[in-house]
């Protein structure tokens, strides 16, 4: 089998453990979320949320559909509904897990430090949103990049990808041909997921 692109998740899961790479994105038997991730992905669905009624407020617009929660209106789009929603949904999807009363609150509570910290800079509120969740998909233009092989289903050739999402993308209030890409963490995010070794210059430039 051969890698034709490459996501920062599958990395991360090849580098944590080979055999679950294999599982995961080869054979396409994804293992199920653990409580902290599922937590994590409500607390990102909250802030997309209020991402989005940034973008619609600014344009103007009073209602717009949510893939998840479907027609909303964009006045009644608050922080507090935003986490209570998107926590009862992960709450829904992920009803393997044994969620608490406790979980919700740390959900509000991270969510929270999102919108206030450094003095509310990441309160999408508070920026010029140009837009959450965009997915990107390039080739690399390199000669190392070509790949060609033989599989049991015939030739296979092309270029070496990269494939993502960034979490919100938002202009520069003074420069708005200056964008910043902003990716949410609610993990141990100072420290290597796999070697459990704080993150310094050197292992960020090479990440």
């Amino acid at each position: 089998m051969i890698a034709t692109f490459l996501r920062s998740s599958s990395i991360n899961e090849f580098r944590g453990c080979e055999t679950s790479y294999l599982c995961s994105y080869v054979l396409g038997h994804r293992g199920k979320s653990g409580l902290a991730a599922a937590k994590g992905n409500a607390v990102h669905k909250a802030m997309e949320t209020l991402a989005w009624k940034s973008k619609m407020t600014r344009e103007g617009v009073s209602e717009y559909d949510d893939e998840t929660f479907g027609r909303l209106v964009v006045a009644d789009v608050t922080p507090e509904w935003a986490v209570d929603s998107a926590y009862d949904h992960y709450v829904g999807v992920e009803d393997h897990l044994s969620w608490k009363p406790k979980d919700r609150k740390d959900c509000h509570t991270w969510t929270k430090k999102c919108l206030t910290e450094w003095g509310g800079y990441f309160d999408p509120m508070n920026q010029i949103v140009v837009e959450p969740e965009v997915k990107f998909d390039f080739e690399i233009k390199e000669d190392w990049a070509v790949y060609e092989q033989q599989t049991p289903w015939g030739p296979i050739s092309g270029r070496f990808g990269i494939k993502g999402t960034t979490d919100l993308v938002v202009a520069d209030p003074h420069d708005p041909n200056i964008l910043e890409c902003i990716d949410y963490k609610t993990g141990q995010y100072q420290s290597d997921f796999t070697t459990g070794k704080d993150k310094d210059y050197d292992s960020l430039w090479h990440d």
